[in-house]
């Protein structure tokens, strides 16, 4: 997808319904007008509208048909309606999609149906500045977090199924004031809520507790993990353009964006009760942890002893190539790994490429500069036997060989702005010239750092 949003949903909004007390939004109208320009400027043709759907409701609702419409006549003599085409292609093959991922899910015709203000104000911005999309309204009602997430990832992988650019808008209000809280508390609950939302790791918002506090907080909750499994497997950073709270009622506007690739974490949600999940979302990343450990141990002349159960089960389970980088005063000592594994799992991979890199040094370490080195950690996924043609140097590293002679080339380097300069980068690290006995292979990474 090319857009990801929270939005408010308030009426007083609406200039013909605050009829001046909409002055009192100006900010969040500001950020609303902004959202609205950017997905014209990016040309987006499918909109994905989530809004939470009524509480006695158990299932995913999507419209159905060729067109939605809705107007505001219960709050204003002043109506004027908001219309257009459904995106008929997208809810067809969203259907195939959820009923093979055995998700609940309910197929209302847009026939007779009007849409109410959850899409409506969204909407009212959106078509100041372009007209010309398609809508995919959907109700989500609050389910348990896996169900939630996978959903997310169901509308994703639908998305990336077309040609054209796709935006999801998650439509809430936060807070409202509650008698037993007083203003600021509500106030402070909503920053505390935004500012998970924007760290840089917003999956703690699965670990918020369901205190009375939050309750209130139950439905944009929802929708947010429904957002957040549409982004799984990526890094995440989120802006909060604008809050609000004059009414007694919380807005909140947010744009959510993709840094590249991440962790998938589908198979930890709901499992908060695991340390695998909390150690990898929330605490320190425990690849990065076990090299400074094997690093420290290294430097002290002690030997790195751990136990099975102290090293997260994802890095005994699974192979992958790994490399590790160190720094200090932000210049790289050296780097030291391999694409494909050569041990049996992503611990000992880990472990030997950072003793590897110690002796590869020209200076030995010593100990007080410990304080002073930086680790990262590069986890090796998918390499795959390519063609130049199959190449894009901003998200796949490369590894280029000929015998025992290769060269490698990490996505994003600033030397690189072509697949062929990638190849012929690559080439030249391994002292081969380019023709057709040399083998390429691409390679996603996951970077993790102190």
């Amino acid at each position: 997808m090319d857009g990801y949003y929270l939005m408010p949903h308030p009426l007083m909004l609406m200039p013909q319904i605050g009829k001046g007390e909409d002055l009192k939004l100006y900010q969040v109208s500001l950020a609303c007008h902004k959202i609205a320009e950017e997905l014209a400027n990016s040309s987006i043709q499918t909109i994905i509208i989530l809004m939470p759907a009524p509480k006695d409701c158990s299932c995913f609702c999507l419209l159905g048909g060729k067109l939605f419409k809705g107007d505001f006549k219960r709050f204003t003599s002043d109506s004027f309606e908001i219309s257009g085409p459904l995106d008929e292609a997208f809810l067809k093959k969203l259907q195939e999609v959820i009923l093979e991922a055995g998700l609940p899910f309910l197929l209302k015709t847009a026939e007779g149906y009007q849409l109410d203000e959850k899409v409506l104000v969204p909407l009212s911005f959106i078509d100041q500045y372009n007209k010309a999309y398609r809508l995919v309204p959907i109700a989500c009602p609050v389910l348990d977090d896996k169900t939630l997430y996978h959903f997310g990832m169901c509308l994703e992988q639908v998305a990336s199924c077309f040609p054209h650019k796709t935006a999801i808008i998650a439509s809430a209000n936060l807070s409202h004031r509650m008698p037993h809280l007083q203003a600021t508390m509500t106030e402070a609950l909503d920053h505390q809520f935004l500012q998970i939302l924007t760290s840089s790791h917003p999956l703690r918002l699965f670990e918020l507790k369901e205190g009375e506090e939050f309750l209130q907080y139950q439905e944009v909750m929802a929708l947010m993990k429904v957002l957040l499994g549409t982004l799984d497997g990526k890094k995440i950073t989120g802006e909060i353009y604008a809050y609000q709270n004059p009414f007694g009622v919380g807005y909140g506007v947010v744009s959510f964006k993709s840094l590249g690739l991440g962790a998938k974490v589908f198979k930890y949600i709901g499992k908060s009760d695991e340390r695998i999940y909390s150690n990898l979302l929330i605490e320190s990343n425990p690849y990065v942890s076990l090299a400074r450990k094997c690093l420290e141990d290294a430097v002290n002349e002690t030997k790195t002893l751990l136990e099975k159960t102290a090293i997260p089960e994802i890095m005994i389970i699974h192979r992958h190539g790994v490399f590790v980088s160190l720094y200090k005063e932000d210049n790289c000592l050296g780097r030291c790994g391999s694409v494909h594994p050569h041990t049996d799992c992503v611990a000992t991979e880990i472990m030997d490429h950072m003793l590897a890199l110690i002796r590869m040094l020209d200076t030995p370490l010593i100990k007080e500069e410990l304080g002073q080195l930086k680790i990262s950690v590069d986890l090796i996924l998918n390499p795959v036997n390519v063609s130049m043609g199959d190449l894009n140097p901003g998200c796949y590293g490369i590894r280029v060989s000929q015998g025992d002679q290769e060269g490698i080339v990490f996505p994003g380097d600033n030397r690189v702005k072509t697949s062929k300069d990638q190849v012929l980068l690559a080439c030249q690290q391994a002292n081969i010239l380019f023709d057709e006995q040399v083998k390429i292979e691409r390679f996603e990474v996951l970077h993790y750092e102190e």
